[in-house]
C-alpha cells in the first residue's frame, strides 16, 4: 500500500509533543519538578511557622500549593515553545513537502524531497492512533507521521495498519482522546 501526503509545521509539532508525552524520562522530570518545589515551599512555610513568622509561613505554604496546581500548565507551554523552536531550527526544510510512504512486504519506504529511507517492518515497536494522526514508532525512537485528514481512504488504511500490527506482533494503541497536557 502506498500513500502520499504533505506534512506541515503543526504535524511535526504534534509528533514532538506526542513523543514527549510518552517519554518516561520527560514524564518523570515533570512530576519531579512539580512535587519537589511544592514540597520545598510547604516545608519552608512550616519551618517559618514554627519560628513564629506566620505571614511569611502562610505565603510559602500558599505558594507551594499554588505551584502544585499551576506547574502543569506552565510546563505544557514551556515544552510547546521548546519544540516549536526546535522544529523551526531543524525541520523547517521539511514543511509542506510531499511524502510518499510505501508499505512493502518486509519494509517501509519513505520518499520525500529530502531523500529516501527504508526501514524493516521488524523495527516497528508500536503504532498509535490519535484523533488526528497515526504514529508508527520504530526501535530507534523515531516516528513516521501519518495525518488522518490527508489519507484518501481512511477506513481501508486504518484496517491495513491494524492488520500490519497483528502480523508484526506490535501493539496498536488507540488514544483518540490524546491531547498535549
Amino acid at each position: 500500500m502506498t500513500i502520499k501526503y504533505t506534512l506541515t509545521r503543526e504535524d511535526y509539532l504534534q509528533m514532538q509533543l506526542f513523543a514527549a508525552s510518552k517519554s518516561p524520562r520527560i514524564i518523570k522530570s515533570r512530576n519531579k519538578s512539580r512535587w519537589l518545589l511544592s514540597i520545598v515551599y510547604v516545608a519552608l512555610g512550616i519551618v517559618l511557622m514554627i519560628n513564629a513568622n506566620d505571614v511569611f509561613a502562610l505565603t510559602f505554604i500558599l505558594f507551594g500549593i499554588g505551584w502544585y496546581f499551576y506547574h502543569p500548565s506552565m510546563m505544557r507551554r514551556r515544552y510547546k515553545r521548546h519544540f516549536e523552536k526546535y522544529i523551526d531550527e531543524t525541520l523547517a526544510n521539511r514543511f509542506d513537502k510531499t511524502v510518499e510512504l510505501s508499505f512493502e512486504e518486509d519494509f517501509l519506504m519513505e520518499k520525500s524531497p529530502m531523500g529516501e529511507s527504508k526501514v524493516n517492518l521488524s523495527e516497528v515497536t508500536a503504532v498509535f492512533e490519535t484523533n488526528d494522526y497515526f504514529y508508527i514508532e520504530f526501535s530507534s525512537g523515531q516516528y513516521a507521521i501519518i495525518p488522518k485528514d490527508r489519507i484518501m481512504n481512511l477506513p481501508d488504511f486504518s484496517n491495513f495498519i491494524k492488520e500490519m500490527t497483528v502480523k508484526l506482533s506490535a501493539p496498536f494503541r488507540e488514544e483518540l482522546d490524546w491531547k498535549w497536557k
